[in-house]
């Protein structure tokens, strides 16, 4: 429901309306952020529990993680192509005791890829 543009504001809104106390921590106004994003986005379907829900989950992603985006993959392809599925058959002939996870590394695909190729693909 929320796209990445949308984290980013609520995050950026929240620490934005943060005051510092007098005794040095820090206090954050959920409905000043709330409105601020109603504001911003005043056609976005979202009630005030769902808001105050993302942004909760927002900034304890940024604090734990450093970011709100989704972490990046490993680069590794996902589909099995025709000629991903021919490399695993020629590989597998080749050394037919090879292990499932050599294979994977040798290839740069997932385990689970390589997997679903043996079985699925191979019927191996």
């Amino acid at each position: 429901m929320f796209d990445l543009e949308h984290k980013i504001f609520l995050a950026e809104s929240y620490f934005k309306n943060a005051e510092r106390q007098e005794h040095g921590e820090w206090t954050y106004s959920l409905p000043h952020c709330i409105n601020d994003f109603q504001n911003a986005f005043p056609n976005f379907p979202a009630d005030y529990q769902k808001l105050v829900q993302e942004i909760y989950t927002c900034v304890a992603k940024f604090r734990n993680v450093g970011t709100i985006g989704r972490k990046a993959g490993s680069g590794a392809p996902k589909k099995r192509t025709p000629e991903i599925m021919a490399d695993v058959a020629e590989r597998m002939e080749q050394s037919p005791k090879k292990s499932l996870r050599r294979l994977a590394q040798e290839i740069n695909l997932s385990y689970e890829i390589c997997q679903k190729i043996l079985k699925e693909n191979l019927n191996l």
